[in-house]
């Protein structure tokens, strides 16, 4: 699982470009945790970019999945807000949905350009 297609560095806030190329590079989920079982062969997990300067305006993003068992194919994305709203029983902690992600955007100056 990666995290590019749903929140990706290039276009991350906060994020110089030297660290743009190592968040691309490291692409993949660190933060991973089961949540229930949906059924016999799909299990519902909840992934989390790291909650790094390493990623700038993405880190701390949350989205849960329903993967085949058998396959590991990604049967659906969850977004947080569904996340807790549907599952905060099944989690062992309190669940907080985290801020929108923070992307560049060229007319504020107050934002460090991201990658180009």
């Amino acid at each position: 699982m990666t995290w590019q297609k749903t929140f990706p560095a290039y276009k991350a806030a906060y994020l110089p470009q030297e660290d743009c190329k190592s968040a691309e590079r490291h692409s993949d989920y660190h933060n991973v945790s089961g949540i229930d079982w949906i059924s016999s062969s799909t299990v519902l997990v909840m992934a989390e970019v790291p909650c790094s300067g390493l990623y700038g305006g993405i880190g701390c993003q949350v989205m849960g999945y329903e993967l085949e068992v058998p396959t590991g194919r990604i049967l659906k994305r969850i977004a947080a807000p569904e996340l807790k709203r549907n599952w905060q029983t099944s989690m062992a902690w309190e669940f907080e949905i985290p801020d929108p992600p923070e992307y560049c955007d060229k007319s504020s100056d107050k934002i460090r350009p991201g990658c180009d």
